[in-house]
């Protein structure tokens, strides 16, 4: 089962290639949503099958539709069809490039604590990786009160070692002129909860 997801967001290189798509009839289910590429309440999602098995599978996918969406899927249909959709894609990939240009310009310039920037090659996120006695959650827990959203890079650890240490920053939906106050304020999040020995 493949989920390629956030493919349609690649911002540095060629495309990365499907496993789906790599023979003839793979032996891959390949699964997706147009949540990012579109937005999250068309709430369609899409299953390729391989030939083998679309038409033994046909009955347990009539069984789980239940309706609902047939204007939406119609309409997204025509949408992928004339070519609109490849042109909206393009569209939200120079979008999202500059964004994450402004982004990393903002962390460059307003950030004010040592830090490193993984990421970027693709998605609509970057991680920020900072120095230990940054506590990642602290900062997260109390930029959420200011209204932000980052998420904490150790959260996504099972056993996070100090490397895990740091915040994964959005982009996709905040416009690029907001991000420098933004990130400034997220550095004085960040001194604030700085730990001392």
């Amino acid at each position: 089962i493949e989920d390629d997801y956030d493919s349609e967001f690649r911002h540095q290189g060629e495309p990365i290639a499907a496993m789906q798509g790599l023979l003839p009839d793979a032996p891959v289910l390949y699964v997706g949503t147009f949540s990012k590429t579109m937005f999250p309440a068309l709430r369609l999602g899409f299953l390729v099958l391989p030939e083998a098995i679309a038409k033994p599978a046909m009955p347990s996918i009539i069984e789980m539709l239940r309706g609902g969406h047939r204007l939406e899927q119609l309409t997204m249909a025509a949408f992928i069809e004339n070519g609109q959709f490849s042109r909206h894609l393009g569209r939200m990939r120079r979008l999202y490039r500059q964004r994450q240009t402004a982004l990393r310009d903002a962390l460059a310039a307003h950030l004010g604590v040592d830090h490193e920037v993984l990421g970027g090659h693709s998605g609509l996120h970057l991680t920020v990786r900072l120095p230990p006695e940054f506590p990642d959650q602290r900062i997260v827990d109390d930029a959420r009160k200011l209204g932000m959203n980052p998420s904490s890079l150790s959260s996504f650890a099972v056993r996070p070692r100090p490397e895990d240490n740091g915040v994964v920053i959005g982009y996709g939906n905040t416009s690029a002129d907001r991000f420098p106050a933004l990130i400034k304020r997220l550095g004085d999040v960040a001194r604030q909860a700085r730990r001392t020995a």
